[in-house]
């Protein structure tokens, strides 16, 4: 009898286990928050962005070599220029602090970005755009070590709104995660232009599990951030925003912000 109830307590623990890894696994992007917008960058135009998460509320225990992520910072650089007309690439740093790791920040990877717009010369009823990203990263912070991306960009904008849709597929390509195949992440951004300097938007972020078996509702991660953007110059953004957590998994409590400065175009 104590051997049956044995193996049943055994087996719910590991059950738990395995849905808890995977929902870890299927978490936001912890290192960029930020829905993609239609843009082209000229030939030799530049762009940096800081990118600086701070989780309020978030999960409190390791997952195997993923740490906590309550009270969790991450702070990013974002690097990109235009190199031919609708074509840009771009590259990104990664760095983190927080619970479980030494003072300070920490180098968390890094990341490759090109860029493909579709040229408005083409009149689509719809600005398109693709962003592919290529993850190196820190197995503390982000479960798959090795991750590829694709994200396309749909937006479309009526008199003083704009909507942006980027249904993103995300795969590991080493270690945990990449039997999974290709993750659905899609993410929204609704802006309404108050001023010239200063929209108003709501952003969603969504995990909902890989492409052949999306998760039932309770395993899915479901964000909602109010937000604003605030051109402070004709070169400088700032966009800042918090997010609440709908479902049990994923963090709960986000502060994000984005700072976005632009050169080189004549």
């Amino acid at each position: 009898m104590r051997i049956g109830l044995t193996i049943q307590v055994t087996t719910i623990v590991r059950l738990h286990s395995l849905i808890f890894f995977a929902a870890a696994g299927w978490a936001q992007d912890p290192f960029e928050l930020h829905v993609y917008e239609y843009e082209t960058l000229p030939r030799g135009v530049w762009t940096i962005e800081t990118h600086l998460n701070y989780v309020l509320s978030g999960t409190t225990t390791a997952t195997g070599a993923l740490l906590p992520t309550d009270n969790q910072a991450h702070v990013t650089l974002e690097l990109t220029r235009g190199i031919v007309p609708d074509i840009a690439i771009g590259a990104m740093f990664l760095t983190a602090t927080g619970p479980g790791v030494a003072p300070g920040i920490r180098y968390a990877g890094w990341r490759i970005l090109p860029h493909v717009a579709a040229p408005k010369s083409w009149k689509l009823p719809l600005d398109l755009g693709l962003v592919v990203e290529i993850s190196f990263q820190d197995r503390r912070y982000e479960e798959n070590a090795r991750q590829i991306e694709l994200r396309p960009v749909i937006q479309k904008n009526v008199d003083r709104y704009q909507f942006d849709f980027n249904p993103v597929f995300s795969r590991g390509v080493r270690r945990q995660g990449s039997s999974e195949g290709w993750v659905f992440e899609p993410n929204l951004r609704l802006g309404y232009e108050v001023s010239k300097e200063l929209d108003a938007s709501i952003e969603y972020y969504g995990t909902l599990g890989p492409v052949r078996g999306i998760e039932p509702l309770r395993q899915q991660v479901h964000q909602i951030y109010p937000g604003v953007d605030w051109r402070i110059t004709e070169h400088l953004l700032c966009n800042l925003g918090i997010g609440f957590g709908m479902t049990p998994f994923g963090n709960q409590l986000v502060v994000k912000s984005r700072l976005e400065y632009e050169w080189g175009r004549k």
